[in-house]
């Protein structure tokens, strides 16, 4: 029982001490589709309740098990697999087909260094707005803004 009473809904995570929450982390991921892992492909992952796009370093093929960094477009709250198998796995499936073509399991955090106060370049803020959109049309429109806004 709470001291307090709170607004939680479905995944709010409620946790005592510190917790992980970051977008890149070493992981473990087990390869199951037909069409190999394309480092140049963004996909969704599914984390406990949540879905963001994420992008993998290296590609796997079908049955290939190994180990890659991932970087998702949103933080995540997250654990090692060896401390939280609930919240420390994940999937990745594949935008296109909506095919659960891979499973996860978290290793480490990557902890990011202090942004630099330079501003992101151009491609760097093109990329990521690619990288958040929800569907490549989205993507392409929110593209296109920027550009105009870049260009004007």
């Amino acid at each position: 029982m709470l001291e307090h009473e709170i607004d939680v809904s479905r995944g709010d995570v409620l946790a005592a001490g510190e917790i992980e929450v970051g977008q890149r982390f070493e992981a473990e991921i087990v390869w199951m589709d037909e069409r190999p892992l394309d480092p140049a492909r963004v996909y969704l992952l599914k984390h406990t309740t949540r879905t963001v796009t994420a992008e993998v370093d290296h590609g796997l093929v079908m049955n290939q098990i190994g180990t890659a960094m991932v970087t998702t477009a949103r933080p995540l709250i997250f654990d090692r697999y060896t401390d939280n198998r609930g919240t420390g796995s994940f999937i990745l499936i594949d935008s296109a087909t909506h095919f659960t073509a891979g499973a996860g399991m978290i290793l480490n955090p990557v902890r990011q260094r202090a942004a630099a106060s330079a501003r992101p370049s151009a491609a760097e803020r093109l990329a990521r707005l690619a990288r958040e959109a929800a569907t490549d049309a989205d993507a392409t429109e929110a593209v296109r803004r920027a550009l105009e806004e870049i260009l004007n």
